[in-house]
């Protein structure tokens, strides 16, 4: 038998990235989920629109710049709107995601469908911010952003099966409103920068997107009830991923039997 060692580095490389991944995949379920700040949320409404802001503009208007001396001033605002351009610049596109958490409460209800014989069946209903308002606001200086998923709906209201059910009715006292936390992740597709629309009174630019990943908890065990992902979206680290399993494939040329 003749030993390919080419084969050899390419199965060794499998097993590296499959470590790879399932590290990476235990370090994102100890991770602990961080919400987008509002300065996240206007870096991206302007990755999105494709357009780079004035970030020494920016700078000016922090609360540290109001404290520098004027020989301090000059060296902050190119630090600061720096720092800032290296964010924006860094946002990718594709994997750019705006991550929101809040509690809330969930509805569940039994229902029964027709012509289907001894199946059960529940609605689960997450309410949005306590109200069903369907975007989220921002507030980045004197701009308001108000980011609006397209499928929110689908997302928050669908039919689940008796056994989710039940591991949701064991974690939770609905007839309490006992808390869950949702940690949501919208990736942005379009950023209306023309300009602002009036949304409950107020002037706010929009920013819409889908919803990529959703996740429910309860909120007094942490046990997770719920979790949704798109069927298109690879997250960034995924993407790493996937980049090094097929770079090493391709650098490996190996035959239908190595062994051999």
């Amino acid at each position: 038998m003749k030993f390919d060692t080419s084969s050899f580095i390419f199965i060794l490389s499998l097993w590296v990235c499959f470590g790879a991944f399932f590290f990476a995949q235990s370090s994102m379920a100890q991770s602990t989920f961080s919400p987008s700040s509002s300065e996240d949320v206007a870096l991206s409404f302007y990755k999105t629109a494709e357009i780079q802001p004035n970030f020494k503009a920016w700078a000016k208007k922090t609360d540290d710049y109001k404290y520098k001396s004027i020989t301090e001033a000059s060296g902050y605002i190119d630090n600061e709107s720096a720092r800032l351009f290296a964010k924006w610049n860094d946002l990718d596109k594709q994997g750019n995601t705006i991550d929101i958490n809040f509690s809330t409460v969930a509805i569940v209800k039994q229902t029964k469908k027709k012509n289907i014989e001894n199946a059960t069946f529940y609605n689960l209903h997450i309410l949005l911010n306590g109200a069903d308002k369907a975007y989220f606001p921002y507030k980045f200086y004197s701009m308001n952003i108000a980011v609006i998923p397209h499928n929110i709906d689908n997302v928050l209201s669908f039919e689940i099966d008796e056994s989710n059910a039940n591991l949701i009715l064991k974690n939770l006292k609905l007839d309490l409103d006992e808390p869950v936390d949702i940690e949501l992740s919208i990736h942005p597709s379009v950023a209306y920068s023309q300009k602002p629309e009036i949304i409950d009174g107020v002037e706010q630019w929009v920013l819409m997107g889908d919803v990529v990943t959703m996740q429910m908890s309860a909120k007094k065990t942490n046990t997770v009830l719920w979790h949704y992902t798109a069927k298109d979206y690879v997250s960034p680290k995924r993407a790493v991923l996937n980049n090094v399993f097929d770079l090493k494939r391709q650098e490996s040329k190996i035959d239908e039997n190595p062994l051999e």
